[in-house]
């Protein structure tokens, strides 16, 4: 859920320091979440289990994730910043795409209106 192994920073750069902490901070706030607000749910072995870990935690880290959206707005000032932390990095090979030749009959029988493919 933390996806720690999947930071997007180079390993021993301060960026990825800061990643690492911010995991570890949401990782800490959740938990104590977590603890207050399913304390009574009883979890040991020799029971069934009331709830899933799983279930459990996605319920958490989305009521998260939007409390911190929530907390930071979006600004025209960050659009363009926003934009490229979202782009495709830069790749070896190329994506990979329809041949000119569909391209080309798709965009025949639209203008026929055979299609609206």
């Amino acid at each position: 859920m933390l996806t720690i192994d999947e930071l997007r920073a180079h390993k021993g750069t301060q960026l990825a320091e800061l990643y690492l902490h911010g995991k570890l901070l949401y990782a800490a706030v959740t938990q104590k979440i977590a603890q207050r607000r399913f304390a009574l749910v009883k979890r040991t072995l020799a029971q069934p289990r009331q709830l899933t870990d799983w279930r459990l935690w996605r319920s958490l880290a989305e009521e998260l994730k939007a409390g911190i959206k929530a907390g930071f707005p979006a600004h025209d000032r960050f659009i363009a910043d926003a934009i490229k932390s979202l782009r495709e990095r830069p790749r070896q090979r190329q994506l990979q795409a329809l041949p000119v030749a569909i391209l080309a009959l798709i965009q025949q029988s639209r203008k026929l209106e055979v299609s609206h493919v």
